[in-house]
């Protein structure tokens, strides 16, 4: 059995696969389209990054990784676009003017999507507590 572990400094909090798919299900259920609403979002900004990656050996492009997770209790939805590769936070384009690859494509991305999703994200909420 699979788990997805979050963890601090301080705890970690192990989440089983069944329980993650009992959180989406409830999610789902309550709030039908919010958690594909994030997904979807992550996903453009993930095959855009993807996509315009800076490559020469392609060990970044390749550790690019995408994720939404549902914090233990079901209080928050966080969709994350990080890098296995240690360095991907330094590299610099030319075709980005010698701008950071990270902030260009995933940081400003991540951030103007995060800014659409809460007013979307809020409406399909009210709208949810309303109607249901």
């Amino acid at each position: 059995m699979a788990t997805l572990r979050y963890g601090t400094a301080r705890a970690t909090i192990e989440m089983s696969d069944a329980m993650e798919q009992l959180y989406r299900r409830a999610i789902d259920q309550l709030a039908p389209g919010l958690l594909s609403t994030v997904e979807d979002a992550l996903d453009d900004v993930f095959e855009s990054a993807e996509s315009s990656w800076p490559v020469k050996t392609g060990r970044s492009k390749a550790g690019l990784r995408k994720q939404v997770r549902i914090e233990q209790g079901g209080g928050a939805i966080v969709g994350s676009i990080t890098d296995a590769i240690p360095y991907a936070k330094y590299i610099k384009a030319k075709k980005l003017g010698g701008k950071s690859a990270f902030v260009e494509l995933l940081r400003k991305p991540m951030q103007e999507r995060a800014k659409a999703l809460a007013s979307v994200l809020s409406t399909q909420i009210v709208k949810t507590l309303t109607e249901g």
